[in-house]
Protein backbone atom coordinates (compact mmCIF):
# COMPACT_ATOMS: atom_id res chain seq x y z
CA UNK A 1 0.00 0.00 0.00
CA UNK A 2 2.86 2.53 1.19
CA UNK A 3 5.11 1.53 -1.40
CA UNK A 4 6.10 3.11 -4.75
CA UNK A 5 3.23 3.47 -7.44
CA UNK A 6 3.92 3.42 -11.34
CA UNK A 7 1.55 5.76 -13.71
CA UNK A 8 -1.02 3.17 -13.85
CA UNK A 9 -1.72 2.91 -10.40
CA UNK A 10 -4.55 5.23 -9.06
CA UNK A 11 -4.54 6.93 -5.49
CA UNK A 12 -6.50 5.51 -2.97
CA UNK A 13 -9.80 7.99 -1.90
CA UNK A 14 -7.38 8.06 1.88
CA UNK A 15 -4.49 9.43 0.12
CA UNK A 16 -6.48 11.64 -1.79
CA UNK A 17 -8.58 12.98 1.37
CA UNK A 18 -5.01 13.69 2.92
CA UNK A 19 -3.77 15.38 0.04
CA UNK A 20 -6.83 18.18 -0.49
CA UNK A 21 -6.32 19.89 2.90
CA UNK A 22 -2.53 20.32 2.31
CA UNK A 23 -3.64 22.08 -1.48
CA UNK A 24 -6.10 23.88 -0.35
CA UNK A 25 -3.33 25.19 2.15
CA UNK A 26 -0.55 25.90 -0.30
CA UNK A 27 -3.14 27.79 -2.65
CA UNK A 28 -4.57 29.62 -0.01
CA UNK A 29 -0.83 30.72 0.79
CA UNK A 30 0.14 31.77 -2.57
CA UNK A 31 -3.50 34.05 -3.38
CA UNK A 32 -2.49 35.58 0.18
CA UNK A 33 1.20 36.23 -1.04
CA UNK A 34 -0.54 37.53 -4.38
CA UNK A 35 -3.06 39.69 -2.91
CA UNK A 36 0.07 41.25 -0.40
CA UNK A 37 3.02 41.63 -3.25
CA UNK A 38 -0.51 43.53 -5.33
CA UNK A 39 -1.17 45.63 -2.36
CA UNK A 40 2.50 46.92 -1.98
CA UNK A 41 3.44 47.35 -5.65
CA UNK A 42 0.38 49.62 -6.10
CA UNK A 43 0.90 52.58 -3.59
CA UNK A 44 -1.71 55.03 -2.64
CA UNK A 45 -2.83 56.81 -0.15
CA UNK A 46 -6.43 55.38 0.39
CA UNK A 47 -7.27 54.50 3.96
CA UNK A 48 -8.14 51.26 5.21
CA UNK A 49 -11.57 50.10 4.09
CA UNK A 50 -10.83 52.55 0.96
CA UNK A 51 -10.15 51.06 -2.58
CA UNK A 52 -8.14 53.24 -4.81
CA UNK A 53 -10.04 55.11 -7.72
CA UNK A 54 -7.08 56.55 -9.33
CA UNK A 55 -3.40 56.55 -7.89
CA UNK A 56 -0.69 58.78 -9.73
CA UNK A 57 3.08 58.87 -8.71
CA UNK A 58 4.14 62.56 -9.00
CA UNK A 59 7.85 62.57 -8.12
CA UNK A 60 8.48 61.56 -4.29
CA UNK A 61 4.86 62.21 -3.73
CA UNK A 62 0.93 60.44 -4.47
CA UNK A 63 -2.39 61.70 -5.54
CA UNK A 64 -4.92 59.63 -4.59
CA UNK A 65 -8.80 59.10 -5.50
CA UNK A 66 -9.84 56.93 -2.98
CA UNK A 67 -13.74 55.63 -2.44
CA UNK A 68 -15.23 54.02 0.64
CA UNK A 69 -18.32 52.53 -1.57
CA UNK A 70 -20.13 56.10 -1.17
CA UNK A 71 -18.15 58.73 -1.21
CA UNK A 72 -14.55 59.47 -2.77
CA UNK A 73 -11.65 61.83 -1.03
CA UNK A 74 -8.64 63.02 -2.99
CA UNK A 75 -5.21 62.80 -1.41
CA UNK A 76 -2.23 64.51 -2.37
CA UNK A 77 1.35 63.75 -0.18
CA UNK A 78 3.62 60.65 1.00
CA UNK A 79 2.30 58.37 3.34
CA UNK A 80 3.61 59.97 6.43
CA UNK A 81 2.31 63.43 5.60
CA UNK A 82 -0.93 64.14 3.50
CA UNK A 83 -0.66 67.81 2.20
CA UNK A 84 -4.10 67.76 1.12
CA UNK A 85 -7.72 66.16 1.43
CA UNK A 86 -10.94 67.18 0.19
CA UNK A 87 -14.24 65.22 -0.55
CA UNK A 88 -15.33 68.34 -2.75
CA UNK A 89 -14.81 66.55 -6.08
CA UNK A 90 -16.78 66.10 -9.43
CA UNK A 91 -16.09 64.00 -12.71
CA UNK A 92 -16.50 65.17 -16.15
CA UNK A 93 -15.87 63.15 -19.21
CA UNK A 94 -14.44 64.83 -22.68
CA UNK A 95 -15.29 62.95 -25.85
CA UNK A 96 -13.08 64.03 -29.22
CA UNK A 97 -12.08 62.24 -32.65
CA UNK A 98 -10.00 59.10 -31.71
CA UNK A 99 -10.22 59.46 -28.17
CA UNK A 100 -11.07 61.35 -24.81
CA UNK A 101 -10.14 62.28 -21.52
CA UNK A 102 -12.06 61.81 -17.76
CA UNK A 103 -11.19 63.78 -15.46
CA UNK A 104 -11.72 64.59 -11.25
CA UNK A 105 -11.28 67.91 -10.06
CA UNK A 106 -11.57 69.49 -7.04
CA UNK A 107 -11.65 72.70 -5.79
CA UNK A 108 -9.85 74.39 -2.67
CA UNK A 109 -10.23 77.91 -2.58
CA UNK A 110 -8.27 79.61 -5.90
CA UNK A 111 -7.16 76.81 -7.11
CA UNK A 112 -8.24 73.85 -8.45
CA UNK A 113 -6.50 70.38 -8.90
CA UNK A 114 -8.08 67.85 -12.13
CA UNK A 115 -6.40 64.30 -12.18
CA UNK A 116 -7.24 63.19 -15.06
CA UNK A 117 -6.87 60.01 -17.82
CA UNK A 118 -6.48 60.56 -21.27
CA UNK A 119 -6.48 59.00 -24.96
CA UNK A 120 -5.28 60.26 -28.06
CA UNK A 121 -4.76 59.19 -31.76
CA UNK A 122 -1.00 59.87 -31.84
CA UNK A 123 -1.01 58.48 -35.77
CA UNK A 124 -3.20 58.16 -39.03
CA UNK A 125 -1.85 55.63 -40.46
CA UNK A 126 -2.28 55.15 -44.56
CA UNK A 127 -3.03 51.12 -43.68
CA UNK A 128 -5.94 52.81 -41.53
CA UNK A 129 -3.64 51.76 -38.07
CA UNK A 130 -4.30 54.22 -35.85
CA UNK A 131 -1.95 54.04 -32.52
CA UNK A 132 -3.29 55.50 -29.14
CA UNK A 133 -1.59 57.73 -27.25
CA UNK A 134 -2.55 57.11 -23.04
CA UNK A 135 -1.41 60.03 -20.58
CA UNK A 136 -2.40 60.86 -17.09
CA UNK A 137 -1.52 63.34 -14.92
CA UNK A 138 -2.06 66.04 -12.48
CA UNK A 139 -3.19 69.81 -13.13
CA UNK A 140 -3.41 72.30 -10.60
CA UNK A 141 -4.97 75.97 -11.63
CA UNK A 142 -5.19 79.34 -10.28
CA UNK A 143 -8.00 81.31 -10.64
CA UNK A 144 -8.51 79.34 -14.08
CA UNK A 145 -5.03 79.57 -15.40
CA UNK A 146 -2.53 76.72 -15.16
CA UNK A 147 0.49 76.74 -12.50
CA UNK A 148 1.51 73.34 -12.94
CA UNK A 149 0.75 70.19 -14.83
CA UNK A 150 2.71 66.78 -14.06
CA UNK A 151 2.01 63.54 -15.92
CA UNK A 152 1.64 60.47 -13.70
CA UNK A 153 5.43 58.41 -13.07
CA UNK A 154 3.34 55.35 -14.23
CA UNK A 155 0.12 54.07 -16.10
CA UNK A 156 -2.47 55.42 -14.05
CA UNK A 157 -6.63 55.38 -15.03
CA UNK A 158 -9.51 56.74 -13.36
CA UNK A 159 -11.40 53.51 -11.83
CA UNK A 160 -15.44 53.47 -13.99
CA UNK A 161 -16.62 52.95 -10.80
CA UNK A 162 -15.86 56.47 -10.20
CA UNK A 163 -18.69 57.72 -11.64
CA UNK A 164 -21.09 56.00 -8.57
CA UNK A 165 -19.71 58.19 -5.99
CA UNK A 166 -18.10 61.34 -7.51
CA UNK A 167 -21.35 63.91 -9.04
CA UNK A 168 -20.86 64.77 -12.23
CA UNK A 169 -19.13 68.63 -12.70
CA UNK A 170 -17.72 70.65 -15.58
CA UNK A 171 -14.92 69.92 -18.19
CA UNK A 172 -12.09 71.62 -17.19
CA UNK A 173 -9.95 73.00 -20.71
CA UNK A 174 -6.06 72.34 -19.79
Amino acid sequence: MGGIRTGNQRASAVEVRTLIPIMVAVLLGVMTMSDATAATSDPSLCKSGETSLFTCPIGHKLVSVCSDGTKATYYFGTSNRIELSSQALSIADHMFSGGGETQISVSHGAYSYIVYDKITRTSFAADGRNDPGFTSGLVVQKNGKTVSSKQCGLDATISSDAHHVIQPGPFIEH
